[in-house]
């Protein structure tokens, strides 16, 4: 990797620390109800300052979209690597899911009650269609290749890996918009529980009746 130079390097801590008040903002007034001046307020920089860090609102926007991505992915690979078993690691992913969901939810209500289209819009004006896109098929890969070693050692039934990985991603995005929409009045494990008894039930190979027999 190559090392930045001080300056860049301090531009980086600025862009980070912009981002992490504009999340709070987002999710104390909206992503319409913030501006970038308030935004230069909350993180106490000039308005040009964060204009030469960030091209505008969007950008940062975006820009968090990316960092949590990221994050998420590595807080997913470090938990699932603590097991062998393919189906351990469906059920360490789902738990490491949920954890981080719940850890970030400030971020996360923000995305989940915004204009999807819009979003998507500025994905493709921004140009930064083609690196979230590579940082979510990461993880699809990921958890893909986890479901094919599975049934490699004749643990899952014989699906398309990358489809199930989709089916469990959308699974848990509802779960957790769900409890988001219910005030959190449950406790997340819970979710997460569900999740991984009626998953890995679909997935699990079936015990022939002969099997049973013995």
């Amino acid at each position: 990797m190559e090392q930045l130079s001080r300056k860049e390097f301090e531009i980086e801590q600025r862009r980070f620390f912009i981002m992490n008040q504009a999340e709070t903002l987002f999710a104390e007034r909206g992503y319409e109800g913030t501006t970038m001046s308030e935004i230069a307020d909350a993180s106490e920089l000039a308005l040009a300052t964060v204009y030469h860090c960030f091209q505008s609102k969007e950008d940062i926007f975006l820009a968090l979209v990316e960092k949590k991505i990221e994050e998420f992915l590595e807080f997913i690979k470090e938990d699932t690597n603590l097991s062998k078993d393919a189906s351990e690691k469906i059920s360490r992913i789902i738990n490491a899911q949920v954890r981080y969901f719940e850890r970030n939810k400030k971020f996360f209500k923000i995305l989940i009650f915004m204009n999807q289209f819009k979003i998507f819009s500025w994905i493709n004006e921004q140009g930064a269609k083609g690196r979230i896109e590579r940082r979510f098929m990461d993880y699809l890969t990921f958890v893909a290749d986890i479901i094919s070693d599975g049934k490699n050692e004749g643990t899952f039934a014989d699906f398309d890996p990358m489809d199930m990985s989709f089916s469990l991603t959308g699974m848990l995005q509802f779960l957790i918009y769900r409890w988001i929409l219910e005030g959190e009045n449950r406790p997340i494990s819970l979710f997460a529980k569900s999740a991984i008894t009626v998953f890995l039930s679909g997935l699990q190979r079936p015990i022939k009746k002969e099997s049973l027999n013995k």
